[in-house]
């Protein structure tokens, strides 16, 4: 029997060498090549339409593209208003973090005004007609398919013509065109490709499911991303109340989303407490450094420390990012004292001097109290730009000596002009010789 040929491909790009090497020579990346089996050239594509008509940009009329909203407020909000026709999502998560549930909801609410069709490679019909009753989610009218064959699923998307399909997931599914098994980079790559093409002449909206690897990254080859119009990454932890939707790539929405599920048996629901302060967070983001820390600390508000810590920890954050949730935590202790209304500004500076802006304006937007809201303004729109005019030379030429004194003295002007008992530099300077002759 004569021995089948291979070939390396890289699990990045999906570029093909025909020997083992290091380096990918087409994207440079390390370590990245596999082996496969060595595929037969095939014309297996061929373009939609004629050769394209060539426009300038100003002939090309600028309208909002249609879409058809999920009935889950916040996957549409994620998604940038709900799904385009012709636009594909690849949404990956952790096994058993909600994907499928999240989907099947969605389906099911749109069952009842279009035709819909969702595919498993994981699951029997049986096995997901029981899981829908489980989490008592209506189905009568979401048409389901079995099926990990990629031509059988081509045709069954062309026999019943779905305005919305998913396929759960894309790393089940294989084509006969190809020898390497379902999983594989070659099978992934060929698969995601072909029904990409598919939902675009057909303007099916179509969402893949994608395996994530224990790095928290999308499996099969990076091209994959590069493909697909949508990427969200679905997280949280398995025993969490919440779940949070991100969209990391979106041509047709912003990209730096965030959606909140709770987790509540028998389904998800949207948090419609986190849905009303992130749409006030989207006012300030300009207004603060870190927007993504903004939406963080709100995401955490409702959670206690330990709470805060597991899901830093389970989303990979980066310590700055990690600061503010801590921040944010820790600054709702300070409220009560923040509520009362008759504080010194000097006093509010001392309270809130140290924590990251964005875990301020987070907790200003989610405290019930107008009071402590109020002294969080004022300290991030004015209070923190606050300055004395003398500096340490200053008072050492006006008599002072070196020491511990001088930063005493320092930190005494700082909350008079705070306080407004000094407004200009000669009222420091009155308020130094002042207590100059106290102290001598």
């Amino acid at each position: 029997m004569a021995k089948s040929k291979s070939q390396y491909v890289c699990a990045e790009c999906g570029g093909v060498c025909p020997k083992w090497q290091g380096q990918c020579p087409q994207c440079n990346a390390w370590n990245s090549l596999a082996e496969a089996p060595a595929e037969p050239a095939a014309a297996r594509f061929a373009p939609i339409a004629a050769t394209a008509e060539v426009h300038t940009l100003g002939e090309i009329a600028a309208t909002d593209l249609p879409r058809e909203t999920t009935g889950l407020a916040e996957f549409d909000r994620v998604l940038g208003g709900g799904v385009v026709p012709g636009g594909v999502v690849l949404i990956g998560g952790d096994p058993g973090i909600g994907k499928s549930t999240l989907l099947l909801q969605a389906l099911a609410a749109m069952a009842q005004r279009m035709k819909v069709l969702y595919v498993s490679g994981e699951e029997s019909a049986a096995q997901g007609a029981l899981r829908a009753r489980r989490l008592g989610v209506e189905g009568g009218q979401v048409r389901l398919m079995a099926e990990i064959a990629l031509e059988r699923i081509l045709g069954a998307l062309q026999a019943e013509r779905p305005q919305v399909a998913v396929i759960d997931s894309i790393q089940t599914l294989y084509s006969g065109e190809l020898q390497s098994a379902p999983g594989s980079v070659a099978q992934v790559r060929e698969c995601a490709a072909q029904l990409t093409r598919a939902a675009k002449r057909s303007g099916v909206s179509l969402v893949l499911v994608g395996h994530v690897t224990k790095e928290g990254a999308l499996a099969g080859p990076r091209v994959l991303e590069h493909m697909v119009d949508t990427v969200l990454y679905f997280e949280g932890e398995r025993g969490h109340q919440f779940r949070i939707l991100r969209a990391v790539k979106n041509r047709f929405g912003p990209a730096d989303e965030i959606g909140v599920l709770k987790g509540l048996h028998p389904a998800l629901k949207g948090n419609g407490w986190l849905a009303k302060n992130f749409a006030k967070a989207r006012k300030q983001s300009s207004l603060t450094p870190q927007p993504l820390g903004l939406y963080l600390a709100l995401l955490t508000y409702q959670l206690d420390s330990e709470e805060c810590d597991k899901l830093s920890s389970h989303l990979r954050l980066p310590k700055t990012a990690r600061q503010i949730v801590h921040d944010a935590s820790t600054l709702k202790t300070k409220l009560k004292t923040l509520a009362y209304p008759d504080l010194p500004p000097s006093y509010v500076y001392r309270i809130l001097h140290g924590y990251s802006p964005s875990a301020i304006a987070a907790v200003s937007l989610a405290t019930a109290s107008p009071v402590a809201q109020q002294h969080m303004e004022i300290y991030l729109h004015k209070l923190r730009y606050v300055k004395s005019a003398l500096r340490g030379a200053d008072l050492l030429n006006m008599g002072l000596i070196p020491g511990p004194q001088v930063k005493e003295v320092l930190a005494q002007l700082h909350e008079a002009k705070l306080d407004g008992k000094a407004v200009t530099k000669q009222d420091e300077a009155a308020l130094v010789r002042e207590w100059l002759a106290k102290t001598t």
